[in-house]
């Protein structure tokens, strides 16, 4: 009984050391992974709302925010965009950077802009929403956009998470510590 005992307790605390060798190598992989490797995406965002209480039956289809995310997203203001911040890239490329979304309810419009770089993020929005704005007055004679959230210069990278990263490393590390353990103890 007594060896039995003991050869049990030699064999968990070998599992416990492999499983917190794999947990460490793994939070270790993640942390340098998140903090050197992977690039780090930064993200502005702007807010604007659709204020058009003032038009009349003939003009309510201009409160529809699909009509502000369709301009948003022509090629004309990514073409103006690369032209203004001097970007050497294509259209498609400002394209896949950008997000415009809506709430049709509240006629709230949101900009997002996601780069390598902070300041670039930053300018990319705040280029489509002033360019957003006149367009609208070129088009309908008069902005119906107001800005509830200026465009910001991004402290911090909003990826890779290094919080999340390390969350899904540690559950890998215990899935492959059981696996392993479940093997070992089959192969006994």
């Amino acid at each position: 009984m007594i060896m039995g005992t003991r050869y049990r307790n030699r064999f968990i605390r070998r599992w416990v050391y492999i499983f917190m060798f794999i947990l460490v190598i793994s939070i270790s992989l993640s942390f340098l992974l998140s903090r050197y490797i992977l690039d780090k995406i930064y993200e502005s965002s702007s807010t604007l709302i659709i204020h058009g209480s003032n038009l009349d039956e003939k003009y309510k289809d201009l409160r529809d925010p699909r009509i502000y995310r369709a301009i948003a997203t022509s090629n004309q203001m990514m073409s103006g965009i690369i032209e203004k911040l001097h970007l050497n890239c294509e259209i498609e490329d400002i394209r896949k950077k950008l997000i415009v979304s809506y709430e049709e309810e509240t006629g709230l419009i949101y900009i997002k802009a996601e780069d390598e770089d902070q300041e670039s993020a930053f300018q990319i929005v705040r280029s489509l929403v002033n360019g957003l704005q006149k367009r609208v007055e070129e088009l309908f004679g008069e902005n119906y956009l107001k800005i509830v959230d200026s465009p910001y210069i991004p402290e911090h990278p909003s990826r890779p998470s290094m919080s999340f990263n390390i969350v899904v490393a540690t559950m890998l590390a215990v899935l492959f510590s059981v696996l392993f353990i479940l093997w070992d103890t089959k192969r006994r």
